[in-house]
């Protein structure tokens, strides 16, 4: 800065934050366009036109750029500033996890709650089932809407600054689900509230801690789906029958009915949040994006192809071992090598043994390098 031409108010200032430290924003702020150089905005996936600067949501509003950043919007300075905010690279480099968690969760309004976890609630559901709008009522029931004035026990707060968006607790049913779970292992013990026998009592129980709401989400929907009272490989508790279900109120009250909640009014909580706010508009996922939270933290894609295809809780392994004398060794005294198997989406009458109702061997590879092809694999519909 040359001091010739920057006045003494300026000069100051730029020492205060260079030599005292004292910035206007929390040293994770490390990202800010002017508009020609932002290429879009959205607020839970929905656009808006960038230059309105009253559609900007602090921790909600996502910015695009033409250099290929993504950063999520923090302020706007001034009136008439660009506006400011922070990738998450530095967000976590700089170890604001906890001073983000708490300002981006706690508000003053039930809307602005939904507003903030809505998009990872419906990113979570494309990916593994389940309602948006009956997840979202769960949420605002279990964490009082992120309003401190809301809440009659306040270690709320311990939850909402550790992602936790439905009160999972580390030890959830049993270990029978722990190879699907997205959970990053850490904990925090608080006091929670609990219904037994119609009596409202206090215990400490240990909590589950997330670095984001959307891996919260589908760590809740990964227990559902797989968690098994019968242990690892059982039938599971709930289920993709539970998954499925697209009546909100039967949904709830079929997952309370099975155990997961102790509160008897817990279904109608739930549900009268849901009616409150309309939440089943949130449940049109035709154009949202599944989440990319997976066990073994692989794409949905990628852990299919790295893993054998399961058909419920066997693999076409386990169904070729257990009818060995449905597999022909040969073809004409030629030894089968190689065999790819292929969805056919119909029971196959011939072999429904082998085949599980619906998985064939129309593709194989002899030892001698011959192929025995009854559809091609590049370019049938089947495979």
């Amino acid at each position: 800065m040359d001091a010739g031409t920057a006045s003494a108010a300026a000069i100051a200032a730029t020492k205060d934050v260079l030599i005292n430290g004292n910035r206007q924003f929390p040293a994770y702020i490390n990202e800010h366009d002017c508009f020609s150089d932002i290429t879009s905005v959205t607020n839970n996936g929905i656009s808006f036109n960038k230059t309105d600067r009253s559609k900007y949501i602090k921790n909600v509003t996502i910015i695009k750029n033409v250099y290929g950043s993504t950063y999520t919007f923090y302020e706007f300075p001034s009136a008439y500033s660009d506006p400011f905010g922070y990738t998450d690279y530095a967000y976590k480099k700089v170890g604001g996890q906890q001073q983000m968690a708490t300002s981006n969760l706690i508000g003053t309004t039930e809307e602005e709650y939904i507003r903030k976890i809505a998009e990872a609630a419906q990113k979570a559901c494309k990916r593994y089932g389940y309602l948006p709008s009956v997840l979202i009522g769960q949420s605002c029931l279990e964490n009082g809407y992120g309003i401190r004035s809301y809440w009659d026990n306040p270690q709320i707060e311990a939850l909402l600054n550790a992602n936790n968006m439905v009160g999972i607790k580390s030890e959830l049913l049993n270990s029978s689900w722990n190879e699907y779970t997205v959970w990053q292992g850490k904990s925090l013990k608080k006091d929670t509230p609990e219904e037994y026998n119609g009596k409202m009592v206090t215990i400490k129980d240990n909590f589950r801690v997330y670095d984001t709401i959307e891996r919260s989400f589908c760590d809740f929907l990964l227990f559902l789906k797989y968690a098994s009272n019968y242990g690892k490989g059982g039938t599971p508790k709930y289920g993709d029958e539970v998954l499925s279900i697209k009546d909100p109120s039967t949904l709830i009250a079929t997952v309370a009915g099975r155990g997961y909640a102790t509160g008897s009014t817990y279904p109608t909580s739930v549900m009268r949040i849901v009616n409150k706010h309309g939440l089943t508009k949130y449940d049109d996922l035709s154009k949202v994006t599944a989440s990319n939270y997976v066990p073994g933290g692989k794409t949905e894609e990628n852990k299919v192809s790295a893993n054998v295809k399961k058909i419920g809780d066997k693999t076409i392994i386990d169904i070729t071992a257990s009818n060995k004398s449905e597999v022909p060794a040969s073809r004409g005294g030629n030894p089968i090598k190689f065999i790819v198997v292929h969805y056919l989406g119909v029971p196959n009458a011939d072999n429904p043994y082998l085949y599980g109702g619906g998985y064939g061997g129309h593709y194989n590879i002899k030892r001698d390098g011959s192929i025995y092809l009854a559809a091609n694999p590049r370019t049938a519909v089947v495979w």
